[in-house]
C-alpha cells in the first residue's frame, strides 16, 4: 500500500507540471483550437495521473531507451547506478519516523499513508451526500412530462435512448442527471417553443458528448489526489471547458437568427441562476 502512495503522489507532481503547462498555454488553446480539443487534452492530463506509465516500461529495457553518447566507463557506470535505483523499491521513505511520548514512535510514511486514505473517504463522501441531495431535490414535485419539441431535437441530434423529461417546481433551470438513466429536468411553467428548443439542444448535447461521465472521471481522480490544489483547477477548467464545447457543437446545427437566439437564452438562464443563488 506504501508503494501505491508513493505512486500517488509522483502522479500528482506529473499533474501538477501538465495542469500548470496546459493553463499557461490555454490562451493558445482557446484562440487556435476548438473547445473539444481543450477538452481532450484535459482527459489525457487526468488519465496520466491515474496510470503509472513508467511501471509498464521493463527493467531489463530501461537502459535501452536512455541515448547513447561515447561516456567513459566511469559514466557509463553512474548512469546504470542510477537506472537501477529509479526503479528498485525504495524503502527509505517507509523507514523514516519521528519520536512523540516517551519512546514511541510514529512511521512518517504510514502517518501520510492513512491520512490520504481518511481524505479520499471523506472527499467521496462529501461527493455521494451532495449528489444524493441533488438527486432527491430534482425529484422532490417532479412529474413526467411528454413534449414534440423534445423528441424533435432527439431527432434532430440522432439520439435513440429512452431519457425521460420530468417537469419539477425544484428545478430553476434546466438539467441532465443521470449516466445510467439520463433524466432532463425542466423547470415548472410555460416555456416558448423556441426557447424550449434551445434548451433541450443544450442539455441533449452534453448528454451525446458524454459530459457526465468526463465530469465523474475528473471526480474520481480528484479524489485520489484531493491533497493537491492544483486538481481543482483542472476539474474547474474541464466543467468551464465541457460547457463552451456544447455550445460551439449547438451553435453548428442552428441558423445565424438561431445562433442569436440560443446565446441569449443561455446568458438569460445564467444570469436567473445568479439572481437565485444571490437571493438564496
Amino acid at each position: 500500500m506504501l508503494q501505491i502512495f508513493k505512486t500517488v503522489l509522483l502522479l500528482s507532481f506529473l499533474g501538477t507540471f501538465l495542469i500548470i503547462l496546459m493553463l499557461v498555454l490555454k490562451p493558445v488553446f482557446v484562440k487556435n483550437f476548438p473547445a473539444k480539443i481543450q477538452v481532450i487534452m484535459w482527459i489525457l492530463i487526468a488519465i496520466s495521473m491515474c496510470i503509472p506509465f513508467w511501471k509498464m516500461i521493463p527493467k531489463d529495457d530501461a537502459k535501452k531507451i536512455t541515448p547513447k553518447y561515447n561516456l567513459s566507463q566511469t559514466d557509463t557506470k553512474f548512469i546504470d547506478d542510477n537506472i537501477k535505483d529509479f526503479f528498485a523499491e525504495d524503502n527509505s521513505f517507509e523507514d523514516v519516523s519521528f519520536p512523540i511520548i516517551n519512546d514511541t514512535r510514529i512511521n512518517v510514511a504510514k502517518l501520510l499513508l492513512n491520512v490520504w486514505l481518511f481524505g479520499i473517504c471523506i472527499f467521496l463522501m462529501i461527493i455521494v451526500i451532495s449528489y444524493v441531495r441533488f438527486v432527491l431535490d430534482k425529484r422532490k414535485n417532479s412529474e413526467n412530462a411528454q413534449s414534440l419539441v423534445f423528441d424533435e431535437v432527439k431527432k434532430l441530434l440522432h439520439i435513440k435512448r429512452n431519457i425521460r423529461l420530468k417537469i419539477s417546481k425544484s428545478v430553476f433551470s434546466p438539467c441532465l442527471v443521470g449516466c445510467i438513466f439520463p433524466i432532463v429536468y425542466s423547470p415548472h411553467g410555460n416555456i416558448e417553443n423556441k426557447t424550449e428548443k434551445m434548451i433541450f439542444m443544450h442539455e441533449l448535447t452534453h448528454y451525446k458528448q458524454k459530459a457526465l461521465l468526463i465530469k465523474w472521471l475528473f471526480i474520481f481522480v480528484s479524489a485520489i489526489h484531493w491533497f493537491n490544489p492544483f486538481v481543482y483547477l483542472m476539474l474547474s477548467n474541464i466543467s468551464q471547458s465541457l460547457e463552451v464545447s456544447c455550445d460551439m457543437a449547438v451553435v453548428k446545427k442552428l441558423s445565424d437568427d438561431e445562433k442569436t437566439f440560443y446565446m441569449n437564452t443561455i446568458l438569460d438562464l445564467i444570469e436567473n441562476e445568479k439572481r437565485r443563488i444571490k437571493n438564496d
